[in-house]
């Protein structure tokens, strides 16, 4: 029993020990919603129908919400399709909490993207920001990541794609 006074201040500290180990787990958070998406940019670009060379820049506009937080914003940006939002020159949405972007590789225009949003969810003494991001295509109606529908218009008003389903976007990560 040479080691008996040192086992048994383990034995009491090890009760602490697992008290300080056990965390709260991380709540599971809801996909966030987006909703009206629309775009419209530059033809022609090889869809059925597509005319014509204007408008020279893209504009996408989409609705935002998400249900852990009531957050509930619009997004729009305008842009020369070479020029299209980035990690590093994000977009504000209306509620400034709310940014997007898109991960290369980008398309010139159209579907077949990925939109990356982050939030930062400030009322708590040390804000935490969330991070999602989700595939989109386009007139790929066998695909599950088919959320818009993109038509070519008459001469000079390009290409147009609109939201055909609710996109879900999983939240992947927060800081």
């Amino acid at each position: 029993m040479l080691f008996s006074p040192h086992l048994s201040s383990v034995l009491l500290f090890a009760p602490a020990l697992a008290g300080l180990t056990s965390a709260t787990p991380t709540p599971t958070l809801q996909p966030w919603h987006v909703t009206n998406m629309n775009i419209n940019g530059p033809g022609p670009i090889g869809i059925p129908g597509a005319t014509g060379t204007s408008p020279a820049n893209v504009t996408i506009s989409f609705n935002f919400y998400d249900p852990n937080t009531l957050d509930n914003t619009t997004c729009k940006a305008t842009y020369l399709p070479a020029d299209y939002p980035t990690a590093l020159s994000q977009v504000h949405c209306v509620d400034t909490d709310v940014t997007f972007y898109f991960t290369p590789p980008y398309p010139f225009f159209g579907g077949n993207f990925t939109l990356d949003i982050e939030e930062i969810d400030s009322p708590a003494a040390i804000p935490t920001a969330y991070a999602g991001s989700v595939f989109v295509t386009d007139n790929n109606y066998t695909s599950p990541d088919n959320y818009l529908q993109c038509t070519g218009g008459a001469p000079f008003s390009g290409l147009t794609c609109t939201q055909i389903k609710e996109i879900l976007v999983q939240v992947t990560s927060a800081t």
